[in-house]
């Protein structure tokens, strides 16, 4: 579909710009334009409706590319906007604004399991306001514990429990665990971040990431606010994980899906609902949107806190092999 940011030549030269290019992260597959694309106005329009509210300076700073192109390896499955256009400090300022982000996740869980027995510095990554180092901490883990976040609105939240860092300069030499949950994919350069996380680590380091998973249900919903440029820039599944960690020097010890949780139900029910029509090969029934309901009601009387048999996120634990 013709995009209304760009006149016809201009948005065939955009596209061209990128599609056909070798893959940044398996650097084995090209990247091939999907035909889905993120006007940038259209996306702050989304935010608003769900009662954020931003100034014209913060939307006008993002009016040099008005339309990011969204493109995928043909062999491991990336999926990245371009051109980039990534969220400032002031952008995630203003969406902290909403309940948008959890106060525990699954992958706290999973993450726990693997570093009860750790010790050393460990350090989070976009850690927010702490829920997972204030979590790590009533746990009594032995790990020092780090934490680096661009928004400086959450940083006092951290101090008692984390040495806080601005940059990468101020951590300690080597690092035995790192952890960026629900970070990759708001990077514009995540194969940089993956280098850098080689840097700071020791050999036999833990590199712990999750990501929302594309080859789930969410894939129904990508056209969301919370889903396109400048919030999430690049979409990940299992290989796209595994590729970007194994060419790094990495060994994957997990890379696990994470089910949608209950209270996620009555926003991604109808994506759901059409992801098990897939599987049972019913997709000529998706018009029968009346079944939703009766759908959700179905999930949310599963005697479970999760939805079983989806994945939504992406958790991964690698081992750095120096």
């Amino acid at each position: 579909m013709l995009t209304q940011a760009f006149g016809l030549a201009e948005h065939l030269r955009a596209i061209a710009e990128y599609d056909g290019r070798l893959c940044p992260n398996c650097h084995v597959g090209v990247m091939r334009y999907t035909g889905i694309e993120s006007q940038i106005m259209a996306h702050f329009a989304k935010w608003e409706k769900y009662g954020i509210t931003f100034n014209d300076d913060l939307k006008n700073s993002f009016s040099a590319t008005p339309c990011s192109f969204l493109y995928r390896c043909n062999v491991c499955g990336l999926g990245r906007f371009y051109p980039v256009v990534e969220g400032s400090a002031d952008y995630y300022a203003a969406i902290t604004e909403t309940d948008y982000y959890s106060d525990h996740r699954p992958e706290f869980d999973l993450a726990y399991s693997i570093l009860a027995k750790g010790q050393g510095d460990l350090l989070e990554i976009g850690s927010g306001r702490g829920h997972f180092l204030h979590f790590l901490q009533k746990k009594g883990v032995a790990y020092r514990l780090h934490a680096i976040d661009n928004n400086p609105d959450v940083q006092s939240t951290l101090t008692e429990i984390a040495a806080v860092h601005h940059d990468y300069s101020t951590l300690p030499e080597h690092l035995d665990a790192v952890c960026a949950f629900q970070v990759l994919e708001h990077m514009g350069e995540p194969f940089d971040f993956v280098d850098r996380c080689r840097e700071i680590l020791r050999p036999g380091g833990l590199l712990l990431i999750s990501v929302p998973d594309y080859d789930g249900a969410i894939r129904f919903y990508g056209d969301s606010h919370t889903e396109t440029p400048p919030h999430h820039l690049t979409r990940w599944n299992k290989s796209s994980l595994n590729a970007l960690l194994l060419h790094r020097n990495f060994s994957i010890l997990c890379n696990k899906g994470i089910p949608l949780q209950k209270k996620g139900i009555k926003q991604y029910a109808n994506p759901i609902f059409y992801h098990f029509l897939q599987k049972l090969n019913l997709e000529r029934y998706r018009k029968l949107v009346d079944l939703q309901k009766s759908f959700e009601a179905i999930l949310n009387a599963l005697p479970f806190d999760h939805v079983p048999f989806t994945s939504f996120d992406r958790f991964v634990c690698a081992r750095y092999d120096g």
